[in-house]
Protein backbone atom coordinates (compact mmCIF):
# COMPACT_ATOMS: atom_id res chain seq x y z
CA UNK A 1 0.00 0.00 0.00
CA UNK A 2 1.21 3.71 -0.59
CA UNK A 3 1.51 5.43 2.48
CA UNK A 4 0.83 9.05 3.48
CA UNK A 5 1.16 11.82 5.86
CA UNK A 6 -1.95 12.57 8.19
CA UNK A 7 -1.46 16.42 7.88
CA UNK A 8 -4.55 17.07 10.37
CA UNK A 9 -2.14 15.66 13.20
CA UNK A 10 1.06 16.65 12.20
CA UNK A 11 -0.56 20.76 11.60
CA UNK A 12 -2.53 21.19 14.83
CA UNK A 13 -14.75 20.52 -10.76
CA UNK A 14 -14.34 18.82 -13.35
CA UNK A 15 -12.57 15.77 -13.69
CA UNK A 16 -11.47 14.65 -17.30
CA UNK A 17 -12.24 11.55 -19.04
CA UNK A 18 -9.30 10.67 -20.68
CA UNK A 19 -7.74 7.50 -19.32
CA UNK A 20 -4.22 6.70 -19.25
CA UNK A 21 -3.57 3.63 -20.58
CA UNK A 22 -2.57 0.36 -17.91
CA UNK A 23 1.29 0.54 -16.84
CA UNK A 24 1.65 -3.07 -15.80
CA UNK A 25 4.86 -3.35 -13.35
CA UNK A 26 5.33 0.36 -13.03
CA UNK A 27 5.84 0.35 -8.81
CA UNK A 28 2.69 2.38 -7.54
CA UNK A 29 0.03 0.95 -10.19
CA UNK A 30 -1.83 -2.41 -9.17
CA UNK A 31 -4.16 -3.60 -11.91
CA UNK A 32 -5.96 -1.07 -13.53
CA UNK A 33 -4.76 2.49 -13.58
CA UNK A 34 -7.37 4.58 -12.57
CA UNK A 35 -5.21 7.65 -13.46
CA UNK A 36 -6.72 10.64 -15.34
CA UNK A 37 -5.42 13.31 -17.42
CA UNK A 38 -5.81 16.54 -16.31
CA UNK A 39 -5.02 20.09 -18.40
CA UNK A 40 -8.06 22.43 -17.76
CA UNK A 41 -5.35 24.14 -15.17
CA UNK A 42 -8.77 25.54 -13.20
CA UNK A 43 -9.44 25.58 -9.27
CA UNK A 44 -8.80 22.93 -7.68
CA UNK A 45 -6.03 22.14 -9.82
CA UNK A 46 -4.73 24.99 -10.84
CA UNK A 47 -2.98 25.06 -6.57
CA UNK A 48 -0.97 21.89 -7.75
CA UNK A 49 2.16 21.71 -9.73
CA UNK A 50 5.26 20.99 -10.16
CA UNK A 51 8.30 21.56 -7.94
CA UNK A 52 11.69 21.12 -9.83
CA UNK A 53 14.88 21.44 -8.41
CA UNK A 54 17.47 22.52 -10.72
CA UNK A 55 20.76 20.25 -9.68
CA UNK A 56 22.31 17.61 -10.78
CA UNK A 57 21.44 14.64 -8.58
CA UNK A 58 17.87 15.73 -7.96
CA UNK A 59 14.72 15.73 -9.90
CA UNK A 60 11.36 17.01 -9.44
CA UNK A 61 7.97 16.37 -7.20
CA UNK A 62 5.10 17.36 -6.77
CA UNK A 63 3.80 20.03 -4.64
CA UNK A 64 0.53 22.00 -3.46
CA UNK A 65 -0.19 25.74 -2.48
CA UNK A 66 -1.61 25.63 0.78
CA UNK A 67 -1.62 29.30 1.52
CA UNK A 68 -0.95 32.53 -1.10
CA UNK A 69 3.50 32.36 -1.04
CA UNK A 70 3.37 28.28 0.86
CA UNK A 71 3.80 24.83 -1.15
CA UNK A 72 3.22 21.71 0.63
CA UNK A 73 6.13 18.98 -0.57
CA UNK A 74 7.62 15.70 0.50
CA UNK A 75 11.16 16.24 2.16
CA UNK A 76 13.06 13.84 0.12
CA UNK A 77 12.41 16.04 -2.99
CA UNK A 78 15.61 17.91 -1.56
CA UNK A 79 18.24 15.47 -0.79
CA UNK A 80 21.04 15.54 -3.01
CA UNK A 81 22.29 12.12 -3.42
CA UNK A 82 25.67 12.84 -5.23
CA UNK A 83 26.22 15.97 -2.94
CA UNK A 84 24.84 14.41 0.01
CA UNK A 85 23.44 17.83 0.92
CA UNK A 86 20.34 19.69 1.06
CA UNK A 87 19.18 21.78 -2.14
CA UNK A 88 19.55 25.27 -2.11
CA UNK A 89 16.27 27.36 -2.23
CA UNK A 90 18.07 29.41 -4.84
CA UNK A 91 18.09 25.74 -7.07
CA UNK A 92 14.09 25.19 -6.43
CA UNK A 93 11.11 26.86 -8.72
CA UNK A 94 7.50 26.01 -8.33
CA UNK A 95 5.35 25.77 -11.58
CA UNK A 96 1.87 26.53 -10.67
CA UNK A 97 -0.99 24.23 -13.09
CA UNK A 98 2.18 22.62 -15.04
CA UNK A 99 0.75 21.03 -17.92
CA UNK A 100 2.70 20.42 -21.19
CA UNK A 101 5.92 23.03 -20.68
CA UNK A 102 2.84 25.40 -19.90
CA UNK A 103 2.40 27.12 -16.33
CA UNK A 104 -0.70 29.56 -15.18
CA UNK A 105 2.39 31.14 -12.98
CA UNK A 106 6.25 30.45 -10.99
CA UNK A 107 7.83 31.74 -8.38
CA UNK A 108 11.96 30.76 -6.65
CA UNK A 109 11.60 29.76 -3.84
CA UNK A 110 13.18 32.55 -0.76
CA UNK A 111 13.34 29.17 1.32
CA UNK A 112 11.82 26.19 2.70
CA UNK A 113 11.75 24.84 6.06
CA UNK A 114 11.76 20.96 7.02
CA UNK A 115 10.15 19.37 8.90
CA UNK A 116 13.08 18.97 11.79
CA UNK A 117 15.49 21.87 11.06
CA UNK A 118 17.83 19.43 12.37
CA UNK A 119 17.09 16.44 9.74
CA UNK A 120 20.43 15.36 8.94
CA UNK A 121 19.71 12.97 5.51
CA UNK A 122 17.56 11.02 3.50
CA UNK A 123 18.22 8.12 5.81
CA UNK A 124 16.61 9.48 8.92
CA UNK A 125 13.25 10.34 6.68
CA UNK A 126 13.55 6.11 5.70
CA UNK A 127 13.31 5.43 9.40
CA UNK A 128 10.48 7.88 10.36
CA UNK A 129 8.08 8.97 7.52
CA UNK A 130 6.26 11.11 9.54
CA UNK A 131 9.39 13.32 9.01
CA UNK A 132 8.87 13.39 5.24
CA UNK A 133 7.64 16.83 4.29
CA UNK A 134 8.67 20.46 4.18
CA UNK A 135 6.92 24.02 3.23
CA UNK A 136 8.53 26.32 0.58
CA UNK A 137 8.41 29.88 0.83
CA UNK A 138 7.78 31.56 -2.43
CA UNK A 139 8.90 34.57 -3.27
CA UNK A 140 5.32 35.49 -5.12
CA UNK A 141 2.06 34.99 -3.43
CA UNK A 142 0.82 33.21 -6.43
CA UNK A 143 -2.16 32.03 -4.00
CA UNK A 144 -3.43 35.57 -4.25
CA UNK A 145 -4.59 34.78 -8.02
CA UNK A 146 -4.85 31.18 -8.85
CA UNK A 147 -5.94 29.62 -5.28
CA UNK A 148 -4.60 27.43 -2.88
CA UNK A 149 -5.89 24.70 -0.94
CA UNK A 150 -6.24 24.89 3.19
CA UNK A 151 -5.78 21.84 5.42
CA UNK A 152 -8.47 19.93 6.14
CA UNK A 153 -9.53 16.88 8.11
CA UNK A 154 -9.96 13.11 6.97
CA UNK A 155 -13.07 12.48 8.60
CA UNK A 156 -14.44 8.96 6.00
CA UNK A 157 -12.48 6.90 3.86
CA UNK A 158 -13.11 8.65 0.33
CA UNK A 159 -10.46 10.74 -1.04
CA UNK A 160 -8.86 11.86 -4.22
CA UNK A 161 -4.97 12.45 -5.10
CA UNK A 162 -3.32 14.27 -7.99
CA UNK A 163 0.03 14.90 -9.03
CA UNK A 164 3.05 14.82 -11.56
CA UNK A 165 3.83 11.12 -12.30
CA UNK A 166 7.17 9.89 -13.71
CA UNK A 167 6.05 8.38 -16.91
CA UNK A 168 3.55 11.51 -17.04
CA UNK A 169 5.66 14.21 -15.63
CA UNK A 170 4.57 17.12 -17.88
CA UNK A 171 0.74 16.79 -17.34
CA UNK A 172 -1.20 16.38 -13.68
CA UNK A 173 -2.76 13.01 -13.44
CA UNK A 174 -5.70 12.58 -11.08
CA UNK A 175 -6.98 10.13 -9.30
CA UNK A 176 -10.82 10.74 -8.56
CA UNK A 177 -11.92 8.38 -6.23
CA UNK A 178 -9.84 6.28 -4.09
CA UNK A 179 -9.81 5.08 -0.48
CA UNK A 180 -8.03 5.28 2.44
CA UNK A 181 -7.08 1.34 3.71
CA UNK A 182 -5.24 1.52 6.75
CA UNK A 183 -3.90 4.11 9.69
CA UNK A 184 -1.17 3.39 12.07
CA UNK A 185 -0.94 6.59 14.17
CA UNK A 186 0.60 9.82 11.99
CA UNK A 187 0.46 7.65 8.67
CA UNK A 188 -1.77 6.22 6.53
CA UNK A 189 -2.05 3.43 3.88
CA UNK A 190 -4.52 4.51 0.91
CA UNK A 191 -5.26 2.45 -2.77
CA UNK A 192 -4.43 5.57 -5.33
CA UNK A 193 -2.35 5.02 -8.16
CA UNK A 194 0.57 6.81 -7.84
CA UNK A 195 4.22 6.07 -8.59
CA UNK A 196 7.81 7.72 -9.04
CA UNK A 197 7.62 12.04 -9.26
CA UNK A 198 4.14 11.94 -6.86
CA UNK A 199 5.78 12.48 -4.02
CA UNK A 200 5.00 15.50 -2.44
CA UNK A 201 1.32 15.12 -4.19
CA UNK A 202 -1.82 16.09 -2.21
CA UNK A 203 -4.17 13.54 -0.57
CA UNK A 204 -7.62 15.79 -1.30
CA UNK A 205 -10.78 15.62 0.80
CA UNK A 206 -13.99 17.20 0.08
CA UNK A 207 -16.60 18.63 2.62
CA UNK A 208 -19.37 19.51 0.85
CA UNK A 209 -18.20 21.62 -1.42
CA UNK A 210 -15.16 22.75 -0.13
CA UNK A 211 -11.58 20.73 -1.07
CA UNK A 212 -8.57 20.54 0.87
CA UNK A 213 -5.68 18.68 1.61
CA UNK A 214 -6.17 16.05 4.04
CA UNK A 215 -2.12 14.14 4.22
CA UNK A 216 0.81 14.27 2.30
CA UNK A 217 2.10 10.84 -0.42
CA UNK A 218 4.99 10.43 0.70
CA UNK A 219 5.82 7.13 -0.52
Amino acid sequence: MLRAILLVILFAVGMTDVAIADKPGLKGIRGTDDRKLERTQKFPWSAIGRVNVRTRGVGFCSGTLIAPNKVLTAAHCFWNKQTRRWAHPKSIVYLAAYSLSDYLDHSKVKSYRLSDPNLPNLAAIKKDLTKDWAILELEKPLGDTIGYLPLMPIKGKEIAQAGYSKDKPHVLTVNEKCYVTGRDKRMLNHDCDATFGDSGSPILVRDGKKIGVGALNVA
